[in-house]
Parts: structure tokens; sequence; C-alpha cells
């Protein structure tokens, strides 16, 4: 389902041009997930960029759960997706949730950033180590969100647990677990960090905290062991960020734009370039791309191939390494 373009960036003469001229390319959709999750308000900013400075034509397209997402994309409804490398990598290979149902359609557009994503518990309430866990209703289930089942258990794996080891309170996706923890029906769930959601539970909960992980070589392996794209990150406290009360440790992936192999080339040559002369224009939008760093913008993803129209672009740009 697609929501509305983005609309007109002012009322001033040139903006109204410039909304006039994206109107007249032809349109693509970028799919994200739902308002709440910070990958919908990065979206949004992509697409806004996209419009005023690569002159595209973005319509923001909204599902519940990654593998819809990406869905989007093998089959042809959307032209991108903004998602991450370990789930398109798991929807490519067939493995996990993705047993039987593979998705040979995805390409890499784009390495945007690093996204963290840690285990969110009230700051001042019970829980205070991934061990604790096992005393505590925790967000289980992941129906309709099972990205949280496969993240989660990475972080868990640290502790030597696994969602089977917490007391369960099932949920159904990213958001009602959010809600539950917020109505104490859970007392941790998993979330981005610097997403709109935290910062409502901060606020509601008088404050939240997310559980740092014991960072090691080997915590580091079980993480792996779960999904190959998965690593540590140290987070450090922002205003920007609640929840990071101190240095914190947390399981860390990369955002990509994803796109079909029949993408037009030029399409995707000009995404690329404009999102990667575009660093300034998108950390305005949003803090959390003022960790983009377009020399990675081609960073090497395994089997998760990249687009013809990208790498003509990251060639001419000296980054394409391989």
């Amino acid at each position: 389902m697609f929501v509305k373009s983005i609309g007109y960036l002012g009322l001033s003469t040139a903006a109204l041009a410039l909304s006039a001229a994206a109107a007249a390319a032809q349109p693509v959709s970028l799919s994200t997930l739902p308002p709440g999750a910070i990958n919908n308000v990065q979206a949004q900013v992509v697409a806004k960029v996209l419009q005023q400075n690569g002159k595209m034509n973005v319509r923001v397209a909204t599902y519940n759960s990654p593998s819809n997402i990406l869905a989007s994309v093998n089959t042809g409804r959307a032209e991108f997706a903004w998602t991450s490398n370990d789930e398109a990598g798991a929807a490519l290979r067939g493995t996990q949730e993705y047993k039987g149902k593979e998705m040979k359609n995805l390409r890499i557009a784009a390495t945007i950033f690093h996204f963290n994503v840690g285990v969110l518990v009230k700051d001042k309430g019970p829980v205070k180590t991934l061990a604790d866990l096992k005393k505590y209703p925790t967000a289980t289930g992941w129906k309709g969100f099972t990205q949280g089942r496969t993240i989660f258990d990475a972080m868990l794996a640290t502790a030597d647990m696994s969602l089977a080891d917490v007391k369960p309170a099932p949920s159904l996706n990213l958001i009602t677990a959010a809600n539950d923890l917020k109505a104490g029906k859970n007392m941790a769930t998993i979330f981005a960090v610097g997403a709109p959601k935290v910062a409502e539970l901060n606020s509601a909960m008088d404050g939240v905290r997310f559980i740092s992980l014991e960072n090691s070589p080997e915590n580091l392996k079980k993480m792996k062991a779960v999904r190959p794209e998965y690593y540590m990150g140290l987070v450090k406290p922002a205003k920007h960020l609640p929840g990071v009360i101190g240095p914190t440790w947390m399981a860390q992936y990369h955002i990509t734009v994803v796109t079909h192999p029949k993408v037009k080339d030029d399409v995707v040559y000009n995404l690329v370039k404009t999102l990667y002369n575009s660093k300034k224009d998108l950390a305005a939008g949003h803090p959390s791309f003022r960790g983009t760093d377009p020399k990675n913008f081609g960073m090497d993803h395994g089997d998760l191939k990249y687009h013809p129209g990208a790498i003509k672009f990251l060639k001419e740009a000296g980054v394409w390494k391989r």
C-alpha cells in the first residue's frame, strides 16, 4: 500500500518548480516499516532528498515486516526497499524464516550506515542483565515481525540463551511489543536506537534503558552463528538517543537500499549518486545519517550482489574495490 508522495517543499517559485520536476519523473516506490519505526523516519528523509537533489518522484510504501518489504521488491511491486542487509541476505539464501521462500530478485543499490538494535527495559525496573529475562516476562512470538526472533536470539546468544529460555510474553510485532512494555505486559523487548517509539516509551515510563551486551570475540562468534551479518557496536549516550544511559554494546548490522535487477540502470545510478553526494542534507533530516560514510556505499555483502547501475556509479566514484 502506497502512502502519499512527498509534498511540495515550500511555496516559493523554486520549490514549486522542483516539485513539478519530480512529479514529471517516473514514479518509484521505496518500501519500509510503518510510522513509529526509525526506518520509516529515515525512508521519508531519503525520499525527500531524492526528490530535492535527484529530481526523482519517490513514494514511500509501508509494510509491517521486513519479509513483506523485501517481497515487494522481489515481485516487482516496489522498485526499492529501505531495509537491512541481514534480512536481505537471509531472504536471498532462503534460510531461517525464508526457508523454501527464496527471494532471488534482490540486489543492493547502496549500503548506507550501520544500524543499532538493543534489548529495551524500564530504567528503574528489575531487569538488569539478559540473564534476568529468565525470570521476567519478555516479548516473544514475533509472528508479524520474524526478524525480531532472529535479532533477539542473536543478542541472547551472548548470554548463552535464546528466546526458548525467557519467560514468554507473546507479542505480534515490533510496535505491539513496545506497547506491551509500556502497558507492563512484558518487561523487555527489542527496538532500534533513536526510534520515535523509544522516545515515546522513555517519556511515558519515566525512563527506559538498553541492556549492554558483553563484548568479546567469543560472543561475536555466537551472534554470527545466528546470522553472519550481525556484529557488535558500541553506542555512546547522546541527546537524541533515549535509553542509552552509558556506553552500550548492541547488535549491529547495515541498512541498505535494495532493488530489483530489472529496475533500469539509470534509475539506480541516479539514486546512488544522489545519496552519495547528499550526506549533509540527509543528516539535516535525521541525526542517524551522520554515521553515513559514502566510501562504504559499495561494501561487500557476500552472496548479496549489487545492481549494475550502482556498480557503474561506485566505480566512477572510486569506492568500488572489487
